[in-house]
């Protein structure tokens, strides 16, 4: 369970926020902090804007998670609806080329205590993201 929520977090980050959709053209920083949008805002659908048709989910190292974009927009649902007060706070970020290091944090509004925390790896090409990778956990 605690890892089916540690990925479905790192898939919430990866979608379009409700203001700014990415573009080809934006940079992968652009793209992975515009997806932290649409998680806080709980936006399945603009979450799942951010990833290319044919993205890749892994628990590191290469453990395949969703088949497909449906499975995850599927457990997104179900963790929002469980966690209906949870926000994502990003604090650690390195970017290099077209890959996005985040250690995130994710925190219900009444407690400053993380639900859990995450080191995802986004692969941004084209304005949308094609993989993730899901490193560590606590």
């Amino acid at each position: 369970m605690r890892r089916t929520l540690l990925v479905l977090a790192a898939a919430l980050t990866l979608a379009p926020a409700l203001t700014a959709q990415p573009t080809a053209d934006a940079t992968p920083e652009a793209v992975v902090r515009s997806l932290m949008d649409a998680v806080d805002a709980h936006d399945v659908d603009a979450i799942a804007a951010h990833y290319a048709d044919d993205a890749r989910f892994y628990r590191h190292p290469d453990i395949p998670h969703w088949a497909d974009a449906a499975k995850m927009r599927e457990e997104l649902e179900t963790m929002f609806a469980g966690l209906p007060d949870v926000r994502v706070e990003v604090t650690e970020r390195i970017v290099h080329g077209e890959y996005v290091v985040q250690q995130e944090r994710y925190l219900r509004e009444d407690t400053d205590q993380p639900t859990f925390t995450a080191t995802l790896i986004y692969q941004v090409r084209d304005g949308r993201i094609h993989a993730l990778w899901v490193l560590h956990t606590d």
